[in-house]
C-alpha cells in the first residue's frame, strides 16, 4: 500500500484525504489542526493547494501563470496571486498590501490576503529538500484533467459547480456515495467544498506517487531560499 494525502486549508486548520495511490481507493479523511500535523503524516507523498515558493521580487510565478492559461477565462481566478513573503506578517490588509507592493510593485488582493495565514504557516515548515515529498497543486487543474481538458465553469461553492466536480470524483473513487456529502467527521471542521478539493488533490498525489502527473513549468523558477515554484497535475 503507497498512501498519498490530499490537503486543502479549512476553517479549522487543514482538510486532509489519504488515498491508496496503488488501488486508488479513498481510505480516509480527516482534519489536522496545524500543518506541522500534517507533516507528520505517513503518506510518503503530499499534494496541498497552497502556494510553495514566494517572490519578493517584481513579477509573477510562471506555474500560476501557465495555470490560469490552461483554465481559461472562466475559472483563471482562482488560481490567486500568492502574496510576497513578508507580507503574510501583518495582521492588517492595508500594512500587508504596502509591504506587498514595496517588494513587488503589486498591491495583494483580498483572497491572497485571506490565505496569507495557510501561506505562512507552510512556508515557516517546508525546505527545499522536501519538495520530492510535499507539492504544491490546484484542485481546479485536477478537475481540468478529469473533464478532458476543459474547465469546470461552475463555481464550486454553487450547487451546479459541487456536482459537476462531485461527478467527475465518482468515475475515480467510485466508493464516495453517489450524492455529494460530507463524511460525518468532518461535519463541523470544514466546508463541503474543501473536501472535494482535498480529494483532488489527492488523486493528484497519486498520479504523481504513479509517475502519472507532470509539472508546471517544465522549468521551475526558484525563490530565494531554493524553493521550486512549481504545480503538479494529473498528466
Amino acid at each position: 500500500m503507497t498512501l498519498v494525502l490530499g490537503v486543502d486549508g479549512c476553517r479549522s486548520g487543514w482538510c486532509c484525504v489519504t488515498v491508496d495511490a496503488d488501488s486508488g481507493a479513498v481510505i480516509d479523511s480527516f482534519v489536522r489542526s496545524s500543518f506541522r500535523d500534517v507533516l507528520d503524516s505517513p503518506a510518503e507523498l503530499i499534494c496541498i493547494d497552497i502556494p510553495i515558493g514566494l517572490l519578493d521580487r517584481p513579477g509573477q510565478r510562471s506555474c500560476d501563470v501557465e495555470a490560469r492559461r490552461m483554465l481559461g477565462r472562466g475559472r483563471a481566478s482562482s488560481v490567486f496571486p500568492p502574496p510576497s513573503r513578508r507580507a503574510p506578517s501583518f495582521a492588517d490588509y492595508r500594512d500587508a498590501s504596502d509591504v506587498n507592493f514595496q517588494l513587488t510593485g503589486r498591491n495583494l488582493n483580498k483572497q491572497s490576503f485571506n490565505i496569507s495565514p495557510k501561506v505562512r504557516e507552510v512556508d515557516e515548515e517546508i525546505k527545499a529538500g522536501m519538495q520530492d515529498r510535499l507539492r504544491e497543486a490546484h484542485p481546479e487543474l485536477s478537475f481540468w484533467s478529469l473533464n478532458g481538458g476543459a474547465s469546470v465553469v461552475a463555481n464550486k461553492k454553487t450547487a451546479a459547480g459541487r456536482d459537476q466536480r462531485w461527478r467527475l470524483l465518482l468515475t475515480i473513487f467510485p466508493e464516495l456515495e453517489r450524492n455529494a456529502q460530507l463524511p460525518k467527521k468532518l461535519r463541523g471542521l470544514c466546508q463541503m467544498d474543501d473536501y472535494i478539493d482535498a480529494l483532488a488533490c489527492a488523486r493528484t498525489a497519486a498520479c504523481a506517487a504513479g509517475g502519472t502527473a507532470k509539472r508546471i513549468p517544465r522549468e521551475p523558477q526558484v525563490d530565494e531560499r531554493g524553493l521550486r515554484m512549481e504545480m503538479w497535475l494529473p498528466a
